[in-house]
């Protein structure tokens, strides 16, 4: 809806302002919004079809953009390893196709750091083409979230650190004033072609253009819209309540087992080598720009976290820091091999068959879960069992469509003769609009229906439990909704007499 509301701003110039207002999706750019309308009006596939295709095909591009920066920070094998590891990420792929706003931002914000870092690391020689190429990866990030700022702040640090270390080289004080001017300028043209990106597709922001994201930045810090409760460890908290562990804990129980063990072996590993590095001018700078990749993964929460930002959903809002998390187990897995193969060859085929078995492993896993792979945990929890009823699951309701599909499929085995010629009510836990995409043509949506489906989101699942199920989706064991059929009471349970 916004899509449409932004595409007939821009058809009507301006004179359709109904973008200016639209629920809280005004303080948000519409890069991804617009296209997807713009592509729905020339695509013979379904709507929705047609823009979850689109987000599937972004989605590669975030692919495409973790493999790059993996293979510029570690040469061939870290771009392997990266790309391997980002496309074996379930709640990354499980936001592809449907979330118009974190999936995209992801892959904008990878793009946006890669380009930073080719910067840094090419100054002061930097060709004009690779400044253009950061302005659009500026752009890209901007342009859904004004989060992207983030990046901005990232290249804000590099054009800093790259006076301050010229200083430090030469001796001379004055030497950072010229490396700042220099680069300064430049980053500059950057953000400027960023910034337009950004306001290309957010109404709002272009009658405000400097003060107004600024002011959506404000907005998105404090964001309290959703004051629902969820569980998280066992307990149920608020979105405003979160303790200081909820992003860490998180991550470390949504990300792939071999990626969080290979980012933590890079930090313990990592540090102390930096630290050894930073004493030779030569390697510095080196150490300078990966310092970007481990700012850019480490920044972010530590400022949620000493702000107090409101978070739910999983790790739903910081999607973006899979992709850079994915970089940095891919680049140390590389590391380990060049060191095994100093030592011993066996050593770094070994390392690599270990890898692939595990990557083998988590495909299978993901193969299972589809198409909701966002709700998958890791065995550092001890997987969805480990999870059900302490952390949020199917925050967003892609169970559904199964669950209807199952119904449907139950009520045309057990009652055939109705099932053609009768009608069939359902109620659920989503909106209506979206509970009326799932029906077939003889059912009909009702607050009232006979048929209640629930996911695991406020424990819906759970509700009506006086009533017998009709099905279920699940995976692994772990239900993921519910249904109910609300006109028949559940069985007695039989007594020791009878």
């Amino acid at each position: 809806e916004y899509g449409d509301h932004v595409d007939s701003w821009l058809k009507t110039g301006g004179a359709d302002k109904t973008a200016l207002s639209f629920k809280r999706d005004y303080l948000y750019g519409g890069a991804f919004d617009a296209i997807g309308a713009i592509a729905r009006d020339h695509s013979s596939l379904d709507p929705y079809d047609t823009v979850h295709l689109l987000g599937g095909i972004i989605g590669l591009l975030g692919f495409v953009g973790v493999w790059r920066l993996g293979r510029f920070l570690g040469g061939p094998w870290g771009g392997l390893w990266s790309l391997a590891f980002i496309m074996l990420t379930p709640v990354y792929v499980g936001h592809m196709f449907f979330n118009p706003k974190d999936a995209p931002f992801a892959v904008g914000y990878v793009w946006g750091l890669y380009y930073v870092i080719r910067v840094a690391a090419a100054m002061p020689g930097v060709s004009r083409l690779l400044w253009v190429s950061l302005g659009l990866g500026l752009g890209a990030a901007l342009s859904v979230r004004i989060a992207g700022l983030l990046v901005v702040c990232y290249l804000a640090l590099a054009v800093l650190a790259y006076g301050a270390f010229r200083a430090a080289v030469t001796g001379r004080i004055v030497e950072a004033g010229r490396a700042w001017w220099d680069m300064g300028w430049r980053a500059g043209i950057s953000l400027g072609i960023g910034w337009l990106g950004m306001l290309l597709f957010w109404p709002w922001a272009q009658l405000r253009p400097v003060s107004g994201p600024f002011h959506s930045l404000r907005n998105m810090t404090h964001f309290t819209l959703h004051t629902r409760s969820f569980p998280f460890g066992g307990e149920w908290i608020r979105p405003f309540e979160v303790p200081w562990d909820y992003l860490p804990r998180l991550f470390a129980i949504k990300m792939p087992e071999v990626v969080i063990v290979a980012l933590c072996v890079g930090a313990v590993v990592g540090l102390p080598i930096a630290l050894r590095r930073l004493r030779d001018p030569i390697s510095a700078w080196r150490v300078l720009v990966h310092a970007l990749l481990a700012i850019a993964i480490v920044f972010p929460p530590l400022y949620a976290i000493v702000r107090g930002s409101a978070l739910y959903d999983g790790v739903r809002h910081f999607l973006f820091l899979a992709p850079p998390i994915c970089v940095a187990a891919g680049i140390t897995v590389a590391w380990l091999q060049i060191r095994a193969q100093r030592q011993r060859a066996w050593l770094s085929i070994g390392l690599v068959i270990v890898i692939a078995v595990l990557c083998g492993r988590q495909v299978a896993v993901m193969k299972h879960m589809h198409p909701i792979e966002y709700a998958w945990f890791n065995a550092f929890v001890g997987g969805l069992a480990g999870a059900e009823g302490r952390y949020d699951i199917d925050y967003y309701g892609g169970s559904y469509e199964e669950a209807i599909r199952e119904l449907e499929t139950h009520l045309w085995e057990t009652e055939p003769e109705k099932f053609v010629s009768g009608k069939y009510t359902v109620q659920g836990c989503l909106p209506t609009k979206i509970m009326r995409r799932y029906m077939p043509p003889n059912f009909r949506y009702s607050r009232s229906g006979r048929f209640h489906t629930g996911y695991t989101r406020g424990n819906c699942h759970l509700m009506h439990s006086e009533h017998p199920e009709v099905t279920r989706v699940e995976r692994f064991g772990v239900p993921l909704n519910i249904v109910r059929d609300l006109e028949r009471a559940q069985p007695a349970e039989a007594s020791d007499d009878d």
